[in-house]
């Protein structure tokens, strides 16, 4: 469909940001670049639960920075977080590659403060996700 309005074929057991960065990318190679485009995704990697992933998927360097960190929940969202920083790598290159790079708004955003149960800290704001304080509204930079 024109708008994508649709559902993605199951990938049983692949992670979503694969997915996301895998249609974003074959809608890059199958779009005019002198047309314009809008193209939102909306990742999910930081939200719990946290899943183990492959020690592949880590250079050995991340996987060094990953073993410092006991606590299970932080140490599942470095993951993540290292995960979302591949598929916003890849989607990068997709665009560079297709000739979008140059003519390219790239915004970043996020939708709440994080869940201090879920390993966050919003420090130096007050409050949490769930919460109409600062911490709980916006993220800091």
């Amino acid at each position: 469909e024109k708008f994508g309005n649709y559902s993605l074929e199951s990938r049983e057991g692949e992670y979503d940001a694969i997915m996301f960065t895998d249609r974003a990318s074959d809608i890059l190679q199958h779009h005019d670049p002198d047309m314009p485009l809008f193209l939102y995704i909306a990742h999910q990697n930081t939200h719990s639960p946290f899943v183990d992933m492959p020690d592949d998927w880590f250079t050995t360097a991340q996987r060094t920075k990953l073993d410092r960190v006991s606590d299970s929940t932080r140490h599942g969202f470095g993951e993540s977080l290292m995960m979302l920083d591949a598929a916003v790598k890849n989607l990068t290159t997709a665009l560079k590659d297709v000739g979008f790079w140059d003519n390219t708004l790239l915004i970043y955003s996020s939708d709440n403060g994080g869940c201090h149960g879920a390993g966050a800290y919003n420090y130096p704001l007050r409050g949490q996700k769930y919460y109409y304080f600062e911490g709980g509204m916006r993220v800091h930079a």
